[in-house]
């Protein structure tokens, strides 16, 4: 072999390699923009979910252990706001207090519930075929019966680390675990 044929062979072979080694960084840094677009997309769902959540326990007391129970709410309950109809004038009081009836479509989403596809917060986005794990129940805590619910993705896109989730069926929290 010449020097001019081994020059070549050895720019063909480094070329090669550089590219095997750009492509396999690069195929990484594309999974780990895919997973957090897909991790983005859930945890918006979760914390829709726990919008719901809070609003069918202050109507009802507790949280929802599923999802019929839940979307059923959500799509033909009703939900209450206080509004202060009048004003306070220093120290005289000229103004009493008004329940308004609110659909709970209309004050999570803000838009008109006739029509809405209420079903869809059940599934794992960006596929939509995969259903969360929703728990609800009570716990003890300081004596105290306090209601706790968890809902989970049940198949993470990024199989390293926990499961994206929102609530704790063993403490009394209702935030999500990406916080």
């Amino acid at each position: 072999m010449n020097k001019n044929s081994l020059m070549v062979f050895l720019v063909v072979v480094a070329s090669i390699v550089g590219y095997l080694a750009f492509n396999s960084v690069n195929k990484e840094i594309k999974y780990n923009k895919e997973v957090a677009i897909v991790n983005d997309m859930v945890i918006g769902r979760l914390d829709t979910l726990r919008k719901m959540q809070l609003m069918y326990r202050d109507i009802n007391g507790n949280f929802a252990e599923n999802f019929d129970k839940l979307l059923g709410f959500m799509q033909n309950g009703k939900y209450f706001k206080l509004k202060q109809v009048g004003e306070v004038d220093g120290e005289v009081f000229n103004a009493k207090i008004d329940t308004l009836y609110i659909h709970p479509i209309q004050e999570i989403f803000g838009v008109n519930p006739e029509g809405f596809n209420i079903q869809k917060y059940k599934l794992v986005p960006p596929s939509d075929t995969a259903v969360f794990k929703i728990n609800a129940g009570m716990i003890m805590q300081n004596n105290v019966s306090v209601p706790v619910f968890e809902i989970e993705d049940p198949h993470p896109f990024s199989k390293v680390g926990k499961p994206l989730k929102v609530g704790d069926m063993y403490n009394a929290v209702t935030s999500g675990n990406w916080k």
